[in-house]
């Protein structure tokens, strides 16, 4: 029912993250996703990359369909897996991490594999670091 996946964006603020970023159709690409992102988001502040990482998903993906996001319950009861696993990853650190660990995501990215860069640093649209 689909090629599902969920990326959550972590930071040492936000360890559980945000929200979480329902793909449908295009769950095979989450970490591809990421890594485009990458220039655009913003190293330690998971509520902001995951802003720009939302945002270059809904570029990429046509039509209504195949990106959702909703919130992360404490009890984390909402959390399903899809069949490509959910994809954390860390804003401060550039780690990914999976859930499950033998989801197809996780086997693709074999754990030396899984340090895929951090954000740019913190600047505003001037140019003045933050």
């Amino acid at each position: 029912m689909g090629n599902r996946a969920t990326i959550i964006v972590t930071d040492k603020v936000n360890h559980d993250g945000v929200a979480a970023i329902y793909l449908h159709w295009a769950g095979e690409n989450a970490v591809e996703y990421l890594k485009v992102a990458l220039p655009r988001m913003r190293r330690g502040d998971s509520a902001y990359s995951t802003a720009r990482l939302i945002g270059e998903i809904h570029n990429r993906i046509d039509g209504n369909l195949s990106l959702g996001v909703y919130p992360i319950l404490p009890d984390k009861t909402d959390m399903d897996p899809g069949d490509n696993g959910i994809v954390f990853y860390n804003c401060e650190t550039g780690k990914l991490s999976f859930f499950p660990l033998r989801s197809p995501l996780a086997k693709r990215y074999p754990a030396n594999e899984r340090k895929i860069g951090r954000p740019g640093p913190d600047t505003t649209p001037s140019g003045i670091i933050l």
